[in-house]
């Protein structure tokens, strides 16, 4: 799943490295450039006009800007992948109750994502009484839930402009 990249993803990609762009070059959101936008503001494209008009910037500066926009790309795909290995059983728990279910609302996704299969199909789930050790093997969920601090520090970090909180 992880080592095999295919086409599938080009219309996520095209739409990931547009954000990253907007994000350095219009919204001031690059630890090199700092807070500039590097746009002149008019954002139609008028007859070619696009085409035809210059940078306000120079060579270096779109060098420095590509720079960025692989950086964010790069760091969304690591914390991404991240998150993904972090919670590849509850992935296959959802990927099971599909197989099975062939779709799911929203509560039995819940359902799923948190105890790692649906209680409609494991009617035999253990009372309150019973401990979580006495639990058969088809009764366990499928993933374990990471701890709180665990959670938090998956987290991607997410920067904010000056001024915001």
């Amino acid at each position: 799943m992880f080592d095999d990249i295919n086409t599938g993803a080009s219309s996520d990609l095209d739409h990931a490295t547009d954000t990253a762009r907007k994000m350095v070059m219009q919204y001031g959101m690059s630890d090199k450039l700092g807070y500039v936008t590097f746009t002149n503001g008019d954002h139609e494209v008028f007859l070619g006009r696009d085409l035809s008009q210059g940078r306000n910037y120079s060579e270096t500066v779109a060098s420095i800007i590509d720079e960025e926009i692989k950086h964010i790309i790069d760091k969304c795909y690591a914390d991404c992948e991240k998150l993904l290995r972090g919670n590849r059983g509850k992935l296959d728990a959802i990927a099971e109750a599909l197989i099975e279910h062939e779709k799911l609302d929203g509560k039995e996704f819940e359902e799923v994502f948190e105890n790692g299969f649906l209680k409609s199909d494991n009617p035999e789930q253990p009372s309150a009484e019973q401990s979580p050790t006495e639990q058969t093997s088809a009764e366990q969920p499928l993933t374990e839930q990471p701890s709180a601090e665990q959670a938090s520090a998956e987290q991607p970090e997410i920067k904010t402009a000056p001024g915001e909180k």
